[in-house]
């Protein structure tokens, strides 16, 4: 499977972040896309192997294997059963759907092909996630028992994004997915959620901020700061674990953490790493050579998305909800 021919579907944002870390690893990529020009464009920016004004066309070409689907939310299902039809690995941007219903669709369909499915959730690869997970698992902290994650930003929303149908929600289905995530990699699954939504800053349909509580299974106690509308934010932002013997403070951009407990150490794990798109697509590339299930598997992009939808529950009905 050397020079593995891999088609990334949608040309937008994401499409040239793909690209730009697929330029790195040992691959033949293609782009497609509805409008042949954009996809051409990208073709030539990239000097890929080859370009397509559709889809079907991309997932019938035989020197394709796998695709990197970054549509639209609500074109993810249409853009699966695609790529199942013509039997090609799929990386999909998340969140795996917009619905529970839509997710398990999606499952049912990759299994049924006997293709891998991947979530491209790259917030599970930062450098400094992978080491507090290390250091909870050493017992470096104690036992865990609270977790605040926070992402403020102000990301001027537009296009598609605006569209609650289109998108599935706001910003947590969009951006919130991530650190739902690192909670369910550092502290284990979700027993209770908690939400609330702030006014909205932002024209548009679904909200642009959303702030949470949790409890986990064990006890972990998480709280989930999200928001794209935060004005005059600074640029440095970082994230806490804390256990009965210490604490971590995750730097946000994935690049270093402080250890400070009974040991007091600095840890700069992602000094040259970008956005950790290259190990999660690495990690697609091997699951697939190897024949195994990714680390993010469709499941596990079920449950990140079955606690976004509780949080929008919760919010909605001004509850607390509980995860079965």
């Amino acid at each position: 499977m050397q020079n593995l021919g891999i088609c990334i579907i949608g040309c937008g944002s994401m499409a040239r972040e793909h690209a730009r870390t697929l330029d790195e690893l040992d691959t033949d990529v293609y782009f497609a896309s509805r409008d042949i020009e954009k996809s051409k464009k990208y073709a030539q920016e990239f000097d890929a192997k080859g370009y397509f004004g559709d889809y079907e066309s991309a997932v019938k070409d035989d020197n394709i294997s796998a695709v990197i689907i970054c549509t639209p939310h609500d074109q993810h299902l249409a853009c699966v059963k695609l790529a199942a039809k013509h039997k090609k690995h799929i990386l999909l941007e998340k969140p795996i759907a917009r619905s529970l219903e839509e997710a398990d669709e999606i499952i049912a369909i990759t299994k049924k092909a006997e293709i891998t499915l991947m979530i491209a959730e790259n917030f599970h690869f930062l450098p400094s996630v992978i080491k507090a997970k290390e250091l909870i698992q050493k017992g470096m902290i104690g036992d865990l028992r609270f977790i605040q994650l926070n992402n403020f930003s102000y990301y001027k929303v537009k296009g598609w994004r605006t569209d609650k149908e289109k998108n599935g929600g706001g910003i947590f289905i969009d951006g919130g997915v991530h650190q739902i995530n690192v909670l369910r990699y550092l502290a284990g699954d979700v027993k209770t959620v908690y939400a609330k939504k702030p006014i909205n800053t932002h024209n548009m349909d679904g909200e642009d901020g959303m702030f949470l509580m949790t409890t986990t299974n064990k006890g972990v106690i998480a709280e989930i700061n999200s928001s794209w509308a935060t004005r005059f934010i600074p640029r440095f932002q970082f994230s806490m674990v804390a256990g009965t013997d210490g604490t971590i403070f995750l730097g946000n951009s994935g690049k270093f953490l402080l250890l400070w407990g009974n040991k007091k150490r600095f840890y700069a794990p992602g000094l040259l790493d970008n956005n950790s798109l290259s190990p999660m697509i690495k990690e697609f590339i091997l699951s697939i050579k190897q024949k195994r299930e990714p680390s993010i598997s469709g499941e596990e992009g079920r449950k990140d998305l079955q606690l976004v939808l509780a949080a929008y529950e919760s919010a909605d009905k001004g509850k607390i909800i509980e995860i079965k």
